[in-house]
């Protein structure tokens, strides 16, 4: 007796599957494999200096950013007085000064 083709198909995609090590949507055993390193990751003592690197470059980063909207604003200010400067120079020339 022959088997049905939607029976083989699965057969044979099971079997690719198998031998390709795809599995599916989710990988289970790289998720096994994070999960593990994960966990001893923050078990060890590493996990404390870590978290205070991340921290202080957060907090660099938004130092940084403070410096750069200043710099931002200054720069805004300067061209807006250069404006009114030659607006004014403009209105000189226009009144024969």
């Amino acid at each position: 007796m022959t088997e049905s083709i939607p029976k083989r198909k699965q057969r044979q995609r099971k079997k690719a599957r198998d031998i390709s090590g795809i599995q599916g949507e989710g990988n289970r055993e790289a998720d096994r494999r994070y999960r593990e390193k994960a966990t001893e990751f923050a078990d060890s003592e590493r996990l404390e200096p870590a978290a205070e690197d991340a921290r202080r470059s957060v907090e660099g980063e938004a130092e940084r950013d403070a410096g750069a909207g200043a710099q931002l604003e200054d720069l805004e200010r300067a061209q807006r007085e250069q404006r009114r400067r030659m607006e004014g120079e403009g209105e000189k020339r226009d009144l024969g000064e």
